[in-house]
């Protein structure tokens, strides 16, 4: 089982600590997990098998943190692209903020993610459609200066993607 392997091969190595994993390689779930520090309630993941057969690697994969998640299958082409359908996200920025690195601004607030698809190739983001929402958006400086609700819709164009900001209702005027 892949929590046999993890304990043995990789458990003394790693800043990981698992409660427990069920399944396999190909479809498992882990619980009570710790990573540096950070707790994550569950992480689950199926290997879409029959995308092999194609030459991608895909998985849907889910992970939840104290008062969040993330939903989304992921991949990657034979190309070396990477790319990821339905992505759902609902995250609050105490748990997204240090690994984003933002700790300077101190965000507050909640983001929101709902992508239809992303595309990178060469490190490049080259396609997206969806929209990303920050909801009780506050940063803090010298002083927290509170910033309502925004969200932008991102789409593709001609030139690549193009995102179009809204303010949804707060201090802060976006046009």
């Amino acid at each position: 089982t892949v929590y046999a392997y993890w304990k043995e091969y990789l458990g003394a190595r790693t800043p990981l600590q698992v409660n427990a994993i069920e399944g396999s390689v190909w479809s498992a779930k882990a619980v009570d997990i710790t990573i540096q520090g950070k707790q994550l309630t569950s992480v689950s993941w199926n290997v879409q098998l029959l995308k092999l057969l194609i030459g991608k690697i895909e998985l849907a994969a889910e992970l939840e943190v104290p008062n969040g998640y993330v939903k989304a299958s992921l991949g990657r082409s034979l190309m070396g692209d990477l790319y990821a359908n339905n992505v759902e996200a609902w995250l609050p920025f105490s748990e997204i903020s240090q690994y984003a690195n933002l700790q300077a601004l101190r965000p507050e607030g909640s983001l929101g993610v709902n992508l239809q698809h992303l595309f990178i190739s060469d490190k490049q983001v080259t396609d997206a459609l969806g929209s990303i929402a920050w909801h009780e958006a506050e940063v803090t400086l010298l002083e927290s200066m509170r910033l309502g609700d925004l969200s932008i819709d991102i789409e593709p164009d001609a030139e690549g993607i193009k995102g179009q900001l809204h303010d949804k209702g707060g201090p802060l005027q976006v046009e």
